[in-house]
């Protein structure tokens, strides 16, 4: 089994197309669209890395990593 990604992106067609790239290099993807959606992933897909675009609708990407982050401490 490939490493984890958790990719967020609200741009669908850009994320598709990441999503069957890094399938094809390899890896498991949980691809969500939003934020919030993000958060609720890490938890339970539990990913090796977290690639999340700046601007998403509900929870910015800065603010999802800064929830994920801290969580970690």
């Amino acid at each position: 089994m490939g490493k984890r990604i958790l990719l967020a992106d609200d741009e669908l067609n850009f994320g598709y197309a990441m999503c069957e790239f890094l399938k094809m290099s390899g890896y498991e993807l949980s691809f969500v669209s939003d934020g919030r959606s993000a958060l609720e992933q890490y938890n339970q897909f539990h990913p090796d890395l977290c690639l999340f675009d700046v601007n998403m609708p509900e929870i910015d990407g800065f603010k999802a990593m800064e929830n994920i982050t801290r969580d970690c401490d």
